[in-house]
């Protein structure tokens, strides 16, 4: 072999054996991060699914988002149409029906209007004065908060009591009637 042969052969070998080398330190690189051990990397690893765990809880909710919210735009709807008084008729019958049924008497009913708020409700305030015996007045009390027509109790002030047991109480209620749409 000639000279310059055997220095091109030796010069290919060399550069082979580079090669090989940088071959062997780069899979030894891809396998062993630099400065990382293994515990490092499953410590990271665990502490990565965590918050994985903790962002998909904190996105549960609002999965089916647009189902939910059908579903209380309808049982909204079903809630207005079933308690919420459309005419003062209807409040005055609710009212009155009770007071017959437990044998108390309504004086003095006042009604107080607010203006229609954004969802088309009107807030309507209630002051009645109700005189019976205490019993007949509690089962008033009672079968308002249990009434069709949605009432809210605000306020129960005793006005006078007589001897024979009968009770004059100011009762403050509201309602909120819906529009007549």
């Amino acid at each position: 072999m000639t000279p310059a042969l055997q220095q091109a052969r030796k010069t290919r070998v060399t550069a082979l054996v580079i090669l090989v080398a940088i071959g062997v330190l780069a899979i030894a690189f891809l396998f062993s991060p630099w400065g990382e051990s293994r515990t490092a990397r499953q410590i990271e690893r665990d502490a990565l699914f965590r918050k994985v765990r903790a962002e998909e809880t904190a996105v549960a909710p609002l999965r089916d988002i647009d189902k939910k919210i059908a579903l209380a735009q309808e049982q909204i709807s079903t809630f207005e149409d079933r308690r919420l008084p459309a005419e003062y008729s209807d409040i005055s019958e609710a009212l009155g029906g009770l007071a017959a049924e437990n044998k108390v008497q309504i004086s003095g009913i006042k009604y107080d209007p607010a203006k229609e708020d954004e969802a088309g409700l009107r807030r309507i305030g209630i002051d009645a004065s109700v005189a019976a015996p205490y019993p007949a007045i509690m089962r008033f009390i009672n079968g308002m908060e249990r009434s069709k027509v949605l009432f809210v109790i605000k306020g129960v002030t005793l006005q006078e009591q007589s001897a024979g047991g009968e009770v004059r109480l100011q009762i403050r209620c509201e309602t909120f009637m819906r529009s007549k749409v």
